[in-house]
């Protein structure tokens, strides 16, 4: 069985990848250009210093990680990392390549699953109003793409959000940690809450820029 544990590590292993190709092609700005711009929250600042996805000095690539590493930025403990890489790799959202020991996500499975079948599996409610980071349509990577017409927006709630709205549960309890050290994943889970919670319009708009974004996978 999938546990929610299980798309937060497949949709990190997607950030890592595509992470490296936007690096390859220099289209990752710098750390504090980066936070400014995505930033939901009021961040410290050694969040701050922290908030890069760095390569080590031997130049390895960031999506050669090991299960110490990706617990480290999802906040879930190594044998969580591994048994999640392990159900996801059964269900078929993972796959182990032709070259390399690493899993690495199927995105043709992994898009079909989040645009036509996370809903189902992992159903969420809307809350009340309290203060969180913005999801869904009111985050970055969708804000400039649609108009809210003065309705609520939705927020993971959080106490250092900046940003006050209808609370919505995060597709697992880690993420407000995990968003804060990685902007491309934060993309990846508000488009994967537009097409939960999203209304037609928005659910098209997110279905597209998450099949593209897993499509350069």
């Amino acid at each position: 069985m999938l546990k929610s544990q299980d798309i937060l590590i497949s949709l990190k292993l997607c950030s890592l990848h595509l992470y490296e190709e936007r690096r390859k092609q220099d289209h990752v700005p710098a750390p504090a250009a980066l936070l400014s711009a995505w930033a939901g929250w009021e961040a410290d600042p050694i969040e701050t210093a922290q908030y890069e996805m760095r390569f080590d000095p031997a130049g390895h690539a960031l999506f050669e990680w090991t299960y110490a590493t990706l617990s480290k930025r999802v906040g879930l403990s190594a044998s969580e990392c591994n048994q999640a890489v392990r159900r996801a790799l059964y269900c078929g959202l993972l796959r182990k390549p032709r070259n390399g020991i690493r899993p690495v996500p199927s995105s043709k499975a992994l898009t079909e699953f989040l645009v036509h079948g996370l809903k189902y599996v992992f159903p969420g409610q809307e809350g009340s109003l309290a203060r969180g980071i913005p999801t869904g349509f009111a985050a970055p990577v969708l804000a400039s793409k649609l108009i809210s017409a003065g309705e609520h927006i939705y927020v993971w709630p959080d106490a250092r959000g900046n940003a006050t709205g209808l609370t919505l549960e995060p597709i697992h309890k880690a993420v407000p940690f995990a968003v804060r050290y990685d902007p491309i994943f934060y993309e990846l889970i508000a488009l994967v809450d537009a097409i939960r919670f999203g209304k037609l319009r928005e659910v098209k708009i997110a279905t597209d820029e998450l099949s593209g974004a897993l499509g350069n996978i």
